[in-house]
């Protein structure tokens, strides 16, 4: 299989993300830098040098960076949901740093209004149940 320049930077930054306290932000456009650099608390950017850089291509990188910079970080955007965007940040880093445990540990650490709409799945609970090899996490979904 062959893959394009623009799928092998999103795999970049997925392979960046799934390492702990990282979080990589996939920089093709300067709303895209700066959106990240606002909202989404990252520490890492995954760039595309190679994609759509013929003639001007060091205009659109230094756009980019200024964009990703030119304000404080983590500020929010847009002005009006700051405090939100604040709160979701928050929330997807302690989601992220439980995800990089093991599944157990993810179902009884997550907020009961994220995992309770899984357990209502019952053809999935029962799918895990069939095939599932922990017996702990088995016996946990048991009793849900």
């Amino acid at each position: 299989m062959r893959i394009g320049k623009a799928e092998l930077f999103s795999f970049v930054a997925i392979a960046a993300n799934a390492l702990p306290n990282v979080i990589c932000g996939y920089l093709p456009t300067p709303s895209d830098a700066f959106l990240f650099g606002r909202i989404n608390q990252g520490n890492c950017a995954s760039l595309p040098l190679g994609l759509n850089f013929g003639w001007g291509g060091e205009i659109n990188l230094r756009f980019t960076l200024e964009k990703l910079f030119e304000a404080p970080m983590n500020t929010g955007y847009p002005v009006e949901s700051a405090e939100r965007k604040k709160r979701d940040a928050a929330r997807f880093k302690a989601i992220k740093k439980l995800a990089q445990t093991d599944m157990l540990s993810i179902l009884t650490g997550l907020e009961e209004e994220l995992v309770s709409p899984i357990f209502r799945k019952r053809e999935l609970i029962d799918f895990i149940l069939e095939n599932a090899t922990n017996s702990e996490l088995t016996a946990f979904l048991k009793g849900k």
